[in-house]
């Protein structure tokens, strides 16, 4: 089963994280890919940085947030892919699992109240209203 494992580096990532390591008996053999989205460099930031500093700082803040879950996956001998992309979350989660490509998209919920997820949005509840790929969110 291919999986798309959303990453930001939250608790309620390596939660997801660890859930995919349970799957393994379940769903072998897994092929995970693990996503990381960053926010774009734009405005004038983005005429001050060469593009190498830009990938570099994309890379850094990437291997931060995949650290705990390579380690999880790394224990349930699980091998997984990287993907780092930079723009719209929800976007580049749907773009990169869609049907073909992944079987599964696995996510972590977001802790907020529904007050706060109406105000800012819950990029979880976005990416299952406009998934064509099923998805797992994790608690």
């Amino acid at each position: 089963m291919k999986i798309l494992l959303c990453i930001d580096g939250s608790t309620n990532a390596e939660r997801a994280a660890a859930h995919v390591a349970t799957l393994r008996r379940e769903l072998h053999p897994l092929d995970v890919t693990m996503l990381y989205v960053d926010i774009p460099v734009t405005g004038k930031v983005s005429t001050l940085l060469e593009p190498d500093a830009v990938q570099q700082m994309h890379r850094a803040n990437a291997d931060a947030a995949f650290e705990a879950a390579r380690v999880l996956l790394r224990r349930a001998r699980i091998p997984s892919q990287e993907i780092i992309r930079s723009g719209n979350v929800v976007d580049c989660i749907t773009r990169t699992a869609r049907p073909g490509k992944s079987d599964l998209i696995v996510i972590g919920s977001r802790g907020h109240s529904p007050l706060v997820d109406w105000i800012l949005g819950s990029t979880t509840a976005e990416v299952l209203a406009t998934s064509k790929v099923p998805v797992l969110v994790v608690p």
